[in-house]
């Protein structure tokens, strides 16, 4: 249109993402982003209202944007079960953000076993599990078209690169996740 800036196109325009923890906090933060960059997401939750409500919000704004689900990033059938509704409703994914994640805080003299067991169980290995079960459709997605490459993102923390006083079931956790992730990198790149 003369004298009118040519429209430009929104950087999530065509991407689907999911989203682990997207109920709330940073997950539902970055979902919202998403959705309103031209993206369709998926917010991927324990709290399955929470996950359903918030993408009800999300399609009130920008509609036929999100989709809540229920997904529990500690149990690999939960993760395989919740990748498959995506698949069935989208055909895919481009993007999976790992951003699930618990804290609690104690000292190592006091910390009970469970809660260490806990925050380790979603931090670490629930990323693990997330990665193990979204690589496989990022790879056939990338066969069948060489030149389209994905994304797998997880959200850190400063106690990723340094210790936590009182604190140390998170901080591990996270030094954890950096390891996993450039473990991953260097697997997950061919």
């Amino acid at each position: 249109r003369p004298g009118h800036p040519p429209r430009q196109r929104q950087p999530a325009t065509g991407k689907i993402a999911v989203v682990t923890g997207a109920a709330q906090g940073f997950g539902l933060e970055i979902a919202q982003d998403f959705a309103a960059q031209g993206g369709h997401v998926v917010l991927a939750d324990m709290n399955v209202q929470g996950s359903e409500k918030a993408a009800r919000e999300i399609n009130a704004k920008t509609p036929n944007r999100a989709l809540g689900l229920g997904i529990n990033v500690t149990d690999a059938l939960s993760i395989e079960e919740a990748l498959h509704r995506v698949i069935r409703t989208f055909g895919g994914f481009d993007v999976f953000i790992s951003n699930a994640g618990v804290l609690k805080a104690g000292s190592v003299k006091t910390q009970p076993e469970k809660d260490f067991d806990f925050v380790t169980s979603v931090n670490y290995k629930g990323y693990y599990l997330c990665v193990q079960n979204a690589c496989p459709t990022l790879a056939i997605q990338h066969r069948a078209k060489p030149d389209y490459w994905s994304d797998i993102i997880q959200i850190n923390s400063k106690s990723g690169l340094v210790g936590s006083n009182r604190n140390a079931a998170y901080a591990g956790s996270k030094f954890g996740g950096i390891g996993l992730t450039q473990s991953f990198a260097l697997e997950l790149v061919e």
